[in-house]
C-alpha cells in the first residue's frame, strides 16, 4: 500500500512537471534613446519552477528580412506565485521599426531538473496581448457612455414619477 501511494506522488509530481506550458507576450515598446528601443517581453510560467530559460528569436520586418537574431533569458522564476511571472527585453535601433514580427526558433528550460526542447514538446506558447486604448477628455467612448448612463436616468425619472393608478 505504501509503495503503490508513494509511485501514485511520484507520478503525479512528473507529470506536473511534465505539464508545465510557458506562455509569453511582447509586453511594451520603450524608446531608450532616439535611435534605440527596448522591447520588453513577459513570461509567465503557470506557477511551475523554470530555471535557465533561453528563447532564441528573430526580428523580422514587413520584407520578411530578419533584422535581429538574438535570445530571451531569464534564470530562474516561477517557482510561487509571487515570482510566477517573468521579464526579460531585446534592445536594438531595429527594434524601433514599425510591423516587426517575432519568431522563435528555439526554446529550451530545466523544468523539474530536467532541460527541456520547449519547441519540440509544445510547452511554449505566444499569447496574444493586446493593451486597452486610452482615451482623454470627451472622447467618442465617453460620449457613448454618457449618453447610456443619461437615458438610464431619464427613464428611472419618467418610471418614477408616473402617478400610481386605481383599479
Amino acid at each position: 500500500m505504501k509503495k503503490s501511494l508513494l509511485a501514485l506522488l511520484i507520478t503525479a509530481a512528473v507529470s506536473i512537471h511534465a505539464n508545465a506550458t510557458i506562455e509569453f507576450w511582447h509586453s511594451n515598446l520603450e524608446t531608450t534613446d532616439p535611435d534605440i528601443c527596448s522591447a520588453h517581453f513577459t513570461f509567465d510560467s503557470g506557477g511551475e519552477a523554470i530555471d535557465d530559460l533561453k528563447v532564441s528569436v528573430s526580428a523580422v520586418d514587413r520584407a520578411g528580412k530578419v533584422v535581429i537574431d538574438d535570445s530571451l533569458e531569464v534564470e530562474s522564476f516561477g517557482d510561487n506565485e509571487i515570482n510566477r511571472y517573468a521579464e526579460t527585453e531585446l534592445e536594438s535601433g531595429d527594434m524601433c521599426q514599425e510591423g516587426l514580427s517575432i519568431v522563435v526558433n528555439s526554446a529550451t528550460a530545466t523544468i523539474g531538473g530536467k532541460t527541456v526542447d520547449l519547441l519540440a514538446t509544445k510547452k511554449i506558447v505566444a499569447r496574444d496581448f493586446r493593451p486597452f486604448k486610452i482615451g482623454f477628455g470627451n472622447t467618442s467612448l465617453q460620449a457613448s457612455v454618457q449618453k447610456r448612463t443619461h437615458l438610464k436616468k431619464k427613464l428611472r425619472a419618467t418610471t418614477q414619477a408616473q402617478p400610481a393608478t386605481d383599479s
